[in-house]
Order: structure tokens, then C-alpha cells, then sequence
């Protein structure tokens, strides 16, 4: 064997020893697990009726407290809440699950409406007064489904499904409901004004309402139905007194009402609704109103105003007819000819221009 070779086969011993030593295919390979991140309980659930207090809060945001007296939601000022309202915002905590963790940068929290300046922090607090809920609400961009949570203390950003951050800006916290009723429970209605007085009623177990003086003349169900949709849906624009002392009254013309809307439920109550002066110039314009049971006292748009003290007249008269209604098929609208008793080449009157002559679509451009 000579030499050559000797140092050829030293090479490829070398190279055999290395080989084993880095690409050695008889070791074991260790096992690599994903890296997986704990389940995180941004907040402890709780129900309407564990909870004492609602803290919301924010720069940009409208502060609120809410108190749960016996069951019942009031604000700081002792105005009853909005239930619909707070019941959305329980539900929309429940909604708020799984979050999923999308920014541990705190530079980029405005983007989110969490950071200091655009974010809203609610609290909730338990029938001991501990914290059950806190944390800052925002929004993610371009998604309305879900919103951004955070805690105060942490800039971490998280996911959670539902409309959280809706549920935190309600049109008011306040309830603003003047009649809270069940369409369905109403027997008599009576409209009293300076001019005249409307009274409807239902017997019981009966689905017709009828004028119960002078005659006792049918409504027709549709109008009805729409009445007491109105009545059972009336809100007021907002509050304006929270105590009906006798100076409120005379200021806002509720010493003697110059309306007043009685209606009576199957279990024999009656809700009273009275009307006051004009925030504008009268008979037009925002009014005030209050319910009798209760100190509040309201305001009330016109258009409001005129769905609750429905007149005979608008009970009466026949809803209009649909468009196109009493034309027989293949009837042409007054003034129109049909295509087929066209003059050739002559163009609908839809397509005519105001000097009467056709438009020149030789020269318009393809779209």
C-alpha cells in the first residue's frame, strides 16, 4: 500500500469519526412540545343579583354608578336605572369568555380605545363589597363581534367575544321609560285633553277594542295594535326633575295638566301619564310630562308626545294603500304607455331629458 493511499484512507476515517459525532443517526431525538399559555380569568363572574355596585369610568367616557337596591338598579342621584340596559351588560359578560391574549405592548394601547385616555374601566362589586370585575374595555379595529379587555395593572390585550364595549355606552343608563307595559295586559285606555276626550276598551278575554263613548264603534286592529305598540315602547328624550315639589310643578306646568293619558291593565291598576307646559313654543315642540306614582318629571318630544294622545280621527282613518295598490297585472301607471304601443325608435319617458329630446348614449362611455 503505498503512500497515496495511506493518507487517502486517514481522510476518510476522519471524516467517517466526524459524521458519527455531529450527524449520529442512531441518537434519540428530544421531544419538543408547543408551548402552550395558561387559561386566564381576566375577571370572576357574577349575576345581577350578587352584584351591589356598578363602577364605569373613563376619560372620554360617560361616568356612571349604579346601586342594586333589593333588586332594583338606581343611579348615585336615586334615578331608576335602565334594566334593559344593565341586563345587557351582565350579558354581554357572560358573552366575554376565552379571551385570547393579541398585544403585550403598552405603546400601542390607544389603538386598541384601552389605554388611558380612550379606555373605559368598569368595576363590579359583590353583596360584600369586594371587587368581582375590574378591567378596562376597548375595541378591536374593524370588529364589532368582539371587544378588547384588559386589567388595569397590565398591559396585556385580550380578545373577548361579544359587544362589551356596546354594552358600556347605552343611549342612557337612566331609565327613560314612561310607561312600562304588556301590550297584551291592556283593557282601557283613556286620552283626556283641554279639547276633547278619547276613551277605547277591551272587554276581558276579548282581542276587539271598541270607543267606549259615544257609540261603541270597532277599532280596526291595526291601528289599535300600533297604539299600544307606541304606549308600551314610550320613552322620553330625557330628565329634567327628580322631585315633584310644588315649585317644579308650577315651572313646568304640571300643577294643572293640560293632558293626561290613563291606562288601565287586566289586574285592575291604573297608570296615569300627565302632561304639562311647552319647552318651546306651544302647541309644538318638546313638553313636560310625569307619571303620576312617581316624582320624575320628563321631557317629551312632539312626535312622542302625539303617538301616546292618539285622537279619534287617527284611530279611525284607513292606513294607506301600498304603492301600485287597486292596478290590475300588467296595468300601466297614469300617464304611461306600454312599450308595445310605442311609436318604433321612440324612447320611454323615463329616459327623456328635460327638453325632450333622448340622451345621446352614442358617445357614453362603457361602465
Amino acid at each position: 500500500m503505498n503512500r497515496t493511499t495511506l493518507i487517502v484512507l486517514s481522510i476518510a476515517a476522519v471524516l467517517v469519526v466526524l459524521l458519527l459525532v455531529f450527524e449520529n443517526p442512531f441518537r434519540e431525538e428530544p421531544t419538543i412540545s408547543a408551548r402552550t399559555e395558561a387559561p386566564v380569568e381576566l375577571f370572576q363572574p357574577i349575576a345581577p343579583q350578587d352584584a351591589s355596585r356598578i363602577q364605569i369610568s373613563g376619560t372620554l367616557a360617560s361616568t356612571a354608578t349604579l346601586v342594586n337596591q333589593g333588586g332594583q338598579w338606581f343611579m348615585a342621584d336615586g334615578v331608576p336605572a335602565d334594566p334593559g340596559a344593565v341586563n345587557q351588560l351582565f350579558a354581554a359578560l357572560e358573552q366575554a369568555k376565552e379571551p385570547e391574549l393579541i398585544s403585550i405592548n403598552a405603546d400601542v394601547l390607544e389603538q386598541f380605545h384601552i389605554g388611558p385616555v380612550l379606555g373605559t374601566r368598569l368595576r363590579i362589586f359583590d353583596l360584600q363589597n369586594k371587587p368581582r370585575v375590574d378591567v378596562v374595555v376597548g375595541e378591536v379595529e374593524r370588529d364589532i363581534f368582539n371587544s378588547a379587555i384588559r386589567r388595569p395593572d397590565s398591559a396585556n390585550v385580550y380578545r373577548v367575544h361579544g359587544m362589551l364595549r356596546r354594552a358600556l355606552r347605552p343611549a342612557s343608563w337612566r331609565d327613560l321609560a314612561l310607561l312600562r307595559l304588556n301590550p297584551d295586559t291592556i283593557r282601557a285606555i283613556t286620552v283626556r285633553t283641554t279639547e276633547t276626550t278619547l276613551a277605547v276598551r277591551r272587554e276581558p278575554g276579548a282581542a276587539t277594542w271598541a270607543f267606549a263613548d259615544p257609540t261603541t264603534e270597532t277599532i280596526p286592529p291595526d291601528s289599535m295594535n300600533t297604539w299600544l305598540q307606541r304606549l308600551a315602547n314610550s320613552r322620553a328624550a330625557n330628565i329634567v326633575a327628580t322631585s315633584a315639589e310644588a315649585d317644579a310643578l308650577t315651572s313646568y306646568g304640571l300643577t294643572q295638566p293640560g293632558a293626561s293619558l290613563a291606562v288601565v291593565t287586566d289586574d285592575g291598576t291604573t297608570h296615569t301619564l300627565l302632561f304639562g307646559g311647552f319647552k318651546g313654543n306651544p302647541p309644538a315642540g318638546t313638553c313636560y310630562a310625569k307619571r303620576a306614582d312617581a316624582p320624575l318629571i320628563y321631557e317629551v318630544n312632539e312626535i312622542s308626545r302625539g303617538n301616546l294622545l292618539m285622537t279619534r280621527a287617527a284611530l279611525t282613518q284607513p292606513p294607506a294603500p301600498p304603492a301600485g295598490a287597486g292596478m290590475s297585472p300588467g296595468m300601466m301607471p297614469p300617464g304611461m304607455m306600454p312599450p308595445s304601443a310605442m311609436p318604433p325608435g321612440a324612447m320611454p319617458p323615463a329616459m327623456m331629458v328635460p327638453g325632450g329630446m333622448p340622451p345621446d348614449l352614442s358617445t357614453a362611455p362603457v361602465r
